[in-house]
């Protein structure tokens, strides 16, 4: 074999491995998805990680047209380590049911990392931990009281 053939092989090896998915340089962010889901028959916002979390606390407490929500990693990787420290504009699926403008996750600032919900309109709303520890379901209300849910459906 010759040298130019030998440097050929070199490059495409070299090639297959940087870009094989098993050796983890895929680009990965800390939210896994983001979507509108379904608990009590109500809609709510669902944001699922790519790890463990524990939520800590949500502001403001009751309603707002925002709500910004502190969490903590449980468990986190080396891969996930970088990316918590990162901005992070979480794409999601457009819903009739909530009117949601935009999610943002911020690892990049004291006190962090905080996940922001930013919708349309005031309105009330519920945060709490999800039940598979991956993930922060935020439930809106149509109603300052909190009774009245955006329906599921």
């Amino acid at each position: 074999m010759r040298i130019r053939e030998r440097v050929v092989i070199f490059a495409v090896a070299v090639a297959v491995f940087l870009l094989s998915p098993a050796v983890g340089f895929a680009e990965r962010g800390v939210i896994n998805e983001a979507s509108v889901g379904e608990l009590d028959g109500c809609a709510v916002v669902v944001v699922r990680f790519n790890f463990p979390v524990r939520y800590i606390r949500h502001f403001p407490k009751e309603q707002g047209s925002e709500v910004r929500i502190q969490f903590e990693p449980l468990s986190i990787n080396l891969a996930d380590l970088e990316n918590r420290f990162e901005r992070e504009e979480v794409r999601f699926s457009p819903d009739d049911r909530i009117p949601l403008s935009e999610i943002i996750f911020e690892g990049n600032i004291t006190g962090g990392p905080f996940l922001t919900l930013t919708f349309l309109r005031s309105l009330a709303f519920e945060v709490k931990q999800g039940a598979d520890y991956r993930s922060i379901v935020v439930t809106p209300f149509q109603d300052v009281e909190r009774v009245e849910c955006f329906p599921a459906d």
